[in-house]
C-alpha cells in the first residue's frame, strides 16, 4: 500500500504537482506501521521526499521537522543534512527581511543552517560543498555584544548611603527592634 503511494507521489512530483505529491507521500507514512524496523528505510526515503517536497512548497519548518527525524533515525544522513541546512538558510532568508525581529532570533536559523552543513561536509571531501560552508561562514551575522558596565566611583558616595547599600542600616533602630522582639521585659529601659 505505501509503495503505490511512493510511486503516485514520485510521478506527481516529476509533472511537477508538488501539493499531490506531499498529500501521497503523508499518505504513505500514514500506512506504515509506527514502530517497525523493518521499514525504518523505507520511512527515511518518504521523510527525504516529503522533506525536498515541503521545502519547495516554502514550508521550510516542516520540511526541517521531517529531516530532523530522518536524523534521529539515523539512515541516510548526508542527504538529510544538506535538506535541513537548505531548510534553515530559507527560514533565516525569510526572517532577515523582517525588521522587527532581534538579530540573535534572526541569527539562529543560519547558525543551525552552517551546523548542519558542517556535519554534512565532516564525513565528504567535496570542494564545492567546502566552499558553500566558507560562504554560509561569512554570511552568519555578528552576535550581539553586551555593552560594557562604566565603573563607578564610590568616593563620590557619602558613607551613610555606602552602609545602606551594603545592607548596614540604622544601628539604633535595630537594636531597638531586635530587643522588643526578643527581650519584650526591657521595653522600658
Amino acid at each position: 500500500m505505501a509503495g503505490s503511494f511512493l510511486k503516485q507521489g514520485d510521478a506527481s512530483r516529476e509533472s511537477g504537482d508538488v501539493f499531490s505529491a506531499d498529500r501521497l507521500y503523508s499518505d504513505a507514512l500514514g500506512v506504515l506501521p509506527a514502530e517497525d524496523s523493518a521499514v525504518a528505510p523505507l520511512r527515511c526515503g518518504l521523510l527525504l521526499k516529503r522533506a525536498e517536497v515541503l521545502h519547495q512548497k516554502w514550508q521550510h519548518k516542516d520540511a526541517l521537522d521531517d529531516c530532523v527525524a530522518v536524523l534521529n533515525l539515523g539512515l541516510e544522513r548526508p542527504r538529510a543534512l544538506h535538506i535541513a541546512a537548505e531548510a534553515c538558510r530559507a527560514l533565516y532568508l525569510r526572517q532577515a527581511e523582517d525588521p522587527e525581529l532581534e538579530g540573535n532570533v534572526r541569527s539562529h536559523w543560519m547558525d543551525m543552517a552552517v551546523h548542519y552543513l558542517e556535519e554534512a561536509s565532516a564525513t565528504s571531501e567535496d570542494p564545492a560543498l567546502q566552499r558553500r560552508l566558507r560562504a554560509w561562514r561569512r554570511e552568519v551575522p555578528p552576535r550581539p555584544t553586551p555593552v560594557p558596565m562604566p565603573p563607578f566611583d564610590w568616593s563620590t558616595v557619602p558613607k551613610n548611603e555606602k552602609a545602606n547599600y551594603f545592607g548596614c542600616v540604622d544601628r539604633c533602630s535595630a537594636e531597638r527592634m531586635f530587643a522588643a522582639v526578643f527581650c519584650p521585659n526591657l521595653e522600658g529601659t
